[in-house]
């Protein structure tokens, strides 16, 4: 029987919205090469997420959840929605843990 955790409906619509918001904030004309650069470095740390989705699914370790929500952390308002979704993956792992379920 799996027991691992699972990646919730939250952090899914983050990982969507994110790279959206990125893309759209920053291609404003009128930012010139630092709108593409600060795009290019946003997707950078959606990246990072996406990497850390990886591992939490490969793994079930903290660790991957950990690097989800710093990548979230730099898209709030909108990256608060993933950040809630991977605190309740977390809280999940500490009660299994703790042989609490």
């Amino acid at each position: 029987m799996n027991n691992k955790p699972k990646i919730n409906g939250l952090i899914i619509a983050s990982f969507i919205i994110n790279p959206i918001i990125a893309v759209l904030g920053t291609s404003d004309p009128a930012l010139g090469s630092f709108g593409y650069t600060l795009m290019i470095g946003l997707l950078s740390i959606w990246g990072l997420g996406i990497i850390g989705l990886i591992v939490f699914l490969s793994t079930g370790k903290k660790a991957g959840v950990i690097m989800m929500m710093i990548s979230f952390v730099l898209f709030v308002p909108i990256g608060l929605i993933g950040i809630f979704g991977a605190k309740k993956v977390l809280e999940d792992i500490n009660k299994k843990e703790a042989g609490i379920e």
